[in-house]
């Protein structure tokens, strides 16, 4: 499961990934994951190849792992290299620096629709509803800034997996 090369870049060009899984009960295939481990979330992972595997692999009682601690436990990792694109290389060196700390009057999240964000939801045969979303985030966003996916504005567990500018999300809930 999204397995695809590619991301967008940090400010300084570096390659941050980040995913959230939210389950609205244990799943009927995996029913060793205890109602108090529906979901979790991964952020900045910068040699992680499929950052949404990692995530459902885990399911673990803490909510929020972050950095090398997050790549460390069990998905395969890949040199950061194998998520770098020309296309998307080219796209943010035209960028030029972000705008800091906060824009005035940024872009709304009509503005500009991501296109490497990807979701799925699902639901089994017990009712257990799975919402994930994996994102490499917006292009030219600060280093280590958290994005949307990972505070809980991206997937709910009743069936939504959304993606767009994380900040206005946020102020819509």
């Amino acid at each position: 499961m999204f397995s695809l090369a590619g991301n967008t870049l940090s400010f300084l060009s570096q390659n941050e990934l980040e995913t959230l899984i939210m389950l609205s009960r244990p799943p009927l295939s995996h029913p060793e994951i205890s109602p108090t481990r529906r979901g979790i979330a991964l952020t900045p992972l910068t040699r992680v190849k499929n950052p949404a595997n990692l995530a459902r692999a885990l399911c673990s009682p803490h909510p929020f792992i972050s950095g090398a601690n997050a790549e460390s436990l069990g998905e395969r990792l890949v040199d950061p290299s194998y998520l770098f694109t020309e296309d998307r290389w080219e796209h943010r060196r035209g960028l030029g620096p972000p705008e800091e700390p906060f824009p005035e009057n940024g872009p709304t999240a009509l503005d500009s629709f991501p296109t490497g964000t990807v979701g799925a939801v699902a639901l089994d045969s017990r009712g257990c509803i799975a919402a994930v979303t994996s994102t490499g985030g917006r292009t030219n966003k600060l280093v280590a800034r958290e994005e949307w996916t990972e505070v809980g504005s991206g997937p709910r567990a009743i069936g939504v997996s959304s993606t767009g500018d994380g900040a206005v999300a946020m102020s819509l809930n």
